[in-house]
């Protein structure tokens, strides 16, 4: 799985919603995984997993992070 955590977002109403992510220039669709719950730590936080693995936003700098490790 690839995915992210998402912090101030504004708009995801619920697990299991998709909604785009935009890097740069580079655009996939995301499953709302987990939100973070009201009066707590992660509150204004969103977990995501990309729906296509071949779109995935992030390639470069976790292959980047990977080859420097």
């Amino acid at each position: 799985m690839i995915g992210a955590r998402l912090v101030a977002v504004t708009g995801i109403e619920k697990v299991g919603q998709y909604v785009w992510v935009q890097r740069h220039n580079k655009r996939a669709k995301y499953r709302v995984i987990w939100l973070g719950e009201p009066k707590t730590p992660q509150a204004g936080q969103v977990g995501v997993e990309v729906v296509e693995k071949a779109t995935s936003i992030w390639e470069n700098e976790l292959r980047m992070r990977i080859m420097s490790s």
